[in-house]
Formats: structure tokens, C-alpha cells, sequence
């Protein structure tokens, strides 16, 4: 991260949660669309609605559990993220995602969205059911969303 005079922390956390609000958005706008809309029919379209679904759900699980350093993560978004009680059941939402999001292990979420889905590995095939997965991180992702914006919404900003 650089600074400069037209740099600041604040415009930093500005762009950041410009990405996360797309990321929130896209993830909610192709869910939305139903599985018998007439695009859908067309199996390269429908393959691509639920690619899209996937990639923004792991992008957002990757957010929320990441440890690299360039990776966005709540405490980029917020001063004292990891001490300030206002954010304590942020931290806790953040637990829960972690523990269904999972390791790299065989049968977790995060295995499931990287191997499967985002890297031509040998363990792939033409087609993999992704429900029990998106169920295990979709309802706690909302919840994350919910009190990002509440937290948002106590500072005068909206999100998303």
C-alpha cells in the first residue's frame, strides 16, 4: 500500500468496500435469477449463472477467512477491527464462516469451491452438485452482509 497526500487509509477502505459491496451484489444479483428463466436453458448460459454464483460465494468466504496480507479482509475495513466490542459479533460471524467455510481439506467448502470449480485440477469432472456447500456459507455470508451494513449504516454510509 502506498501513501501520498491523496493517499489515505480512508480512500484505501473507500475502494476496499467498493470490492466488497460488488462482490455482495453480483453474489445476490445472479442468485436471483431463477433456475427456469428462458437463459437458462441454454446449458452454456446456465453454467455460467452458476459459475458466477460460486466465484463471487468463495470470493466473499476468501474475504472474510483469508490470511494473506493482500487479500481484503474485515479488519482492512475498520479501525480497531480486533478489539473495538462494536465489531464483536462481526468477529463471531467471521468464526462461524471460517469453521463452515473449512481448511483445504477433502469435503470442505473451500476445497470444494478451489478444487472443483476455480483450478482445473485432476480431481475434477464435467459436473459436481455445489448445494450442500452454498448451503453450509450462504446463510452466514448474510448474516456478515447484515451487520456490515448495520455498522455501515451507524456511520452515515451504505454497504452495498
Amino acid at each position: 500500500m502506498k501513501s501520498g497526500p491523496a493517499t489515505t487509509l480512508a480512500s484505501y477502505r473507500r475502494r476496499w468496500r467498493k470490492v466488497i459491496a460488488y462482490e455482495v451484489g453480483m453474489l445476490r444479483g445472479m442468485a436471483a435469477i431463477p433456475s427456469n428463466h428462458p437463459l437458462r436453458s441454454n446449458e452454456l448460459l446456465n453454467n455460467s449463472f452458476n459459475e458466477n454464483v460460486l466465484l463471487h460465494t468463495r470470493n466473499l468466504c476468501d474475504f472474510c477467512t483469508s490470511k494473506n496480507p493482500n487479500d481484503i479482509k474485515p479488519s482492512d475495513l475498520f479501525d480497531n477491527y480486533d478489539t473495538a466490542p462494536e465489531y464483536r459479533v462481526l468477529r463471531q460471524l467471521m468464526r462461524r464462516i471460517c469453521k463452515k467455510y473449512g481448511k483445504s481439506g477433502k469435503g470442505s467448502a473451500r476445497w470444494a469451491f478451489n478444487k472443483k470449480l476455480a483450478h482445473p485440477t485432476k480431481q475434477r469432472g464435467l459436473s459436481f452438485n455445489y448445494t450442500r456447500y452454498l448451503d453450509r456459507v450462504h446463510p452466514i455470508l448474510q448474516d456478515i452482509v447484515a451487520e456490515i451494513g448495520r455498522l455501515e449504516r451507524l456511520r452515515g454510509r451504505t454497504f452495498p
